[in-house]
């Protein structure tokens, strides 16, 4: 007799399927894992087998017991420690454990030595006495643990027991699991495939409701490549990066309003300065402002709000668990940098083009060294988003909106020569506008644009400079940080 089997188990849900047709033989005393990303249907198959939601069609049966016709027999012989705190707040963890002890009708003398044999067992002793909500995470999912077990069930249901926690108490709770092996039987939903290679004998692997794989991690291995990160180290960096980088690439394009401003801002400028510059008597209209002239600045000057961008979405990710999920994941500093990077960097692009082409209906002349132009605002494109990367991982997210929104525009603005030429004002600011890349990274655009390539490069090679160093500085304060957290 199979401790779990179920024959085209689905569960819908008006028009979505959650879980379609599922066919699932998990044997007795045996450590079995549903992997799989959020929206798999991991949790609603637990929830189905649980009987803590009916399925719409199919079957399933716990140690020949039917989750539709038996419920009540199901519900004797599992135990569940489902994802949330499922604990009461306000009670310690012993009266937790004694309060789970008798709902399962054991007397009161059983239940404080279960308890207490609980107790001992996932090393709650320092904090047996202390109330669930002033436990720490991993403290937490011990209870949780230990009250499922509490009742001395035949299977146990897992449900992301390590969500959450860092990386020691992780570790730390995979030790407790491990000696149920061959005890009970568990099935465990993880995201984490290096948590499920750890502890169990099989892996099913869930997406969209259905089952895409299932074997040992050697099985899994040979059938669909799973481990191949082991012998192609190459490869599973770039996918890796893609995957993080993809990520970050919706996340900015399902900011539709911030993207747009990124966007339409530099536009707006260009529009006015150019509209102002026509507008005044022809012997006073500044020669910086001519069309020619200010695109390539403009280009520049817009790249400042691509910094925003970069802090504001590393300060958030900060601010979440999502980051912590992330630092316990294989992906290292240097591939978190460049995972922003890679999906900002062409909108830094995109966003020189757009004021381009508008550029070109004020009278720009069309020619091949816009290309050019573009090609030459990489390098600073760079430096802004390294930036940004760098003061998104020093400072909170208020403080980065301020720091790039406004300090950084205006630096970017003052000391660049778009505006005014730096070399009128001289002395201080001169120098100190020749220290930064703004006014280089302009001068080089306008060089591009205008065809004189042999000036291009001297005004380039503090660009890069800067774009080098920061990316690096960027990557090395992140990988601190990291440290910090784990």
């Amino acid at each position: 007799m199979y401790a779990i089997k179920t024959e085209k188990l689905t569960k819908k849900y008006k028009e979505k399927t959650a879980v379609s047709n599922l066919d699932l033989k998990i044997n007795e005393g045996e450590m079995y894992g549903l992997l799989g990303v959020n929206g798999a249907g991991k949790t609603t198959t637990m929830k189905m087998l649980t009987t803590l939601i009916m399925p719409t069609s199919g079957e399933a049966e716990l140690l020949g017991h039917s989750i539709k016709t038996d419920r009540a027999a199901v519900k004797q012989i599992i135990g569940i420690s489902p994802q949330e705190s499922a604990a009461a707040m306000n009670l310690t963890a012993r009266e937790n454990l004694e309060l789970m002890a008798e709902v399962y009708g054991f007397s009161k003398k059983v239940a404080k030595a279960k308890a207490s044999e609980l107790i001992e067992r996932f090393s709650m002793r320092e904090f047996e006495n202390r109330k669930a909500k002033k436990l720490s995470g991993g403290e937490v999912r011990r209870l949780s643990i230990a009250m499922a077990l509490i009742s001395e069930p035949k299977i146990l249901f897992l449900d992301e027991p390590t969500l959450g926690l860092d990386v020691i108490a992780r570790h730390s709770l995979w030790a407790e699991i491990e000696k149920l092996k061959g005890k009970i039987t568990v099935i465990l939903t993880t995201h984490y495939l290096e948590e499920a290679v750890a502890l169990c004998d099989r892996i099913g692997i869930m997406a969209h409701g259905k089952f895409v794989a299932e074997g040992t991690s050697d099985e899994l291995v040979a059938l669909s490549g799973v481990g191949f990160c082991k012998a192609d180290k190459r490869r599973c960096v770039v996918m890796r990066l893609t995957a993080f980088a993809s990520r970050n690439t919706k996340e900015i394009l399902r900011d539709p309003l911030t993207f747009c401003f990124g966007l339409g801002f530099p536009v707006v400028l260009l529009l006015l300065l150019s509209a102002i510059n026509s507008a005044i008597p022809e012997q006073a209209q500044m020669t910086m402002f001519n069309i020619d002239k200010l695109t390539p600045g403009i280009t520049v000057f817009g790249m400042s709000f691509i910094s925003l961008f970069s802090s504001m979405l590393i300060a958030k990710d900060r601010t979440t668990s999502f980051m912590m999920r992330l630092f316990t994941s294989p992906l290292k500093a240097h591939e978190f940098i460049i995972g922003y990077t890679l999906p900002l960097l062409p909108m830094a692009i995109l966003q020189s083009a757009v004021c381009v082409v508008v550029a070109f209906f004020l009278g720009l002349e069309v020619s091949v060294n816009i290309l050019l132009m573009l090609a030459v605002n990489i390098p600073i494109a760079i430096v802004f988003i390294s930036l940004g990367l760098l003061l998104g991982t020093l400072l909170n997210e208020k403080a980065v909106g301020g720091i790039c929104g406004a300090l950084l525009t205006n630096l970017s603005a003052w000391f660049s020569n778009i505006w005014f030429d730096t070399a009128m004002v001289g002395g201080w600011f001169k120098n100190l506008a020749n220290a930064l890349p703004f006014a280089h990274a302009v001068n080089a655009a306008r060089d591009a644009i205008s065809g004189d390539y042999s000036d291009i490069m001297p005004e380039l090679i503090p660009v890069c400079g800067y774009a080098v160093v920061l990316l690096v500085l960027a990557v090395v304060v992140f990988s601190v940080m990291m440290k910090r957290n784990k």
